[in-house]
């Protein structure tokens, strides 16, 4: 990867992404195409510390929130080629607790008004870890970060490493960048604590454009990066594969809007890209099964096996929902857009 990480005057994505960090819209972000075996592109732009000025670098390190599930969906689904468990079978049968589920009778209705379950939930509806009894990053970090070289992934940072991390940054009430001490929702600490055990399979990774380049290639790759196989090519295609009934894509928002009614499904972690004209970006583009997922703080990837690439897409964009409705917030959207919209121009 001899790929300099600089901002290059004549590089389009670097100079489109500036434009945003310059007008106060998102404090930086790190950009990586990488396409038939190669990465053709990758720049920081703006600051992991605007304070202190230090500058987005390659190895800096992101929360990369929701894009953790595509992850620890990947080795779910290796339990699942050892024949550990059917993607039918009911998670009671490893989680007792979850035998007796009620559901709502509306959606959104009243918490308090539940009937009982018609069936149990199974695998194929979770995908979860209690199978190896182990802690979830020693089974990330046994199954995928080891074998891939995901050196600076995982659930905590080392104090060697803090340096590198990128800070948190949002925005006031007035649309004004400022530093975050906790993320949306104080939905993270200032600093883990020693003694918490617990961990997010669906939103609580660290990780950087290189070590997810390495993870997301397997998409590209058939299930396997350099030789190194993490899924069979028929597990991959059931990971990749859209399982929402057209009732369910119908039904499917996110804050308020339809997220898999047009252009998407959804597989086993990741966005599948079903009807690419329709297709909306922000949860990834690219030709028919791309498939990608976005995270909640400006993180988003996608892998398009049409033509051998990956994209990726890393910031800390910090903001409550009451100020995206009121479009504070908004730059890492458009951000995301120029970079998708620009890749697929770059030379290589």
């Amino acid at each position: 990867m001899s790929i300099p990480f600089r901002l290059i005057e004549e590089d389009p994505i670097s100079t489109a992404v500036s434009a945003i960090v310059n007008a106060g819209e998102l404090a930086g972000a790190a950009t990586l195409v990488w396409r038939a075996g190669k990465v053709i592109h990758a720049a920081g732009v703006g600051w992991r510390d605007v304070e202190a000025k230090l500058p987005i670098e390659r190895d800096t390190l992101f929360r990369i929130a929701s894009m953790t599930k595509p992850i620890t969906s990947a080795a779910a689904l290796m339990l699942f080629e050892e024949g550990r468990f059917a993607l039918n079978d009911p998670i009671a049968r490893w989680a007792p607790e979850f035998s007796q589920m009620r559901v709502l009778r509306s959606h959104n209705g009243p918490l308090d008004q539940t009937d009982p379950a018609e069936r149990p939930i199974t695998f194929e509806d979770l995908l979860i870890a209690r199978i190896e009894d182990a802690p979830l990053c020693e089974v990330l970090e046994r199954r995928i970060f080891g074998p891939l070289g995901m050196k600076d992934t995982g659930f905590t940072v080392p104090t060697e490493k803090r340096g590198r991390r990128a800070g948190m940054y949002g925005f006031d009430e007035a649309g004004r960048l400022v530093k975050r001490l906790t993320a949306t929702g104080c939905s993270t600490l200032p600093e883990r604590p020693a003694d918490m055990t617990y961990v997010s399979g669906g939103g609580g990774l660290w990780s950087t454009l290189d070590d997810y380049l390495d993870f997301s290639r397997m998409f590209v790759g058939a299930g396997a990066v350099d030789g190194l196989r993490l899924l069979r090519p028929e597990t991959l295609a059931l990971m990749t594969s859209n399982r929402l009934t057209e009732g369910q894509r119908a039904s499917s928002k996110l804050l308020g809007m339809p997220i898999f009614a047009a252009g998407h499904g959804f597989g086993m972690g990741v966005a599948v890209v079903i009807e690419p004209e329709k297709a909306d970006p922000l949860r990834c583009g690219g030709g028919a099964g791309s498939v990608g997922w976005p995270g909640a703080w400006g993180g988003w990837w996608q892998a398009d096996p049409n033509d051998d690439s990956v994209l990726i897409f890393l910031a800390h964009n910090m903001v409550e929902l009451h100020q995206l409705a009121q479009g504070i917030g908004l730059g890492v959207f458009d951000a995301i857009m120029r970079f998708q919209t620009l890749a697929p121009a770059l030379p290589g």
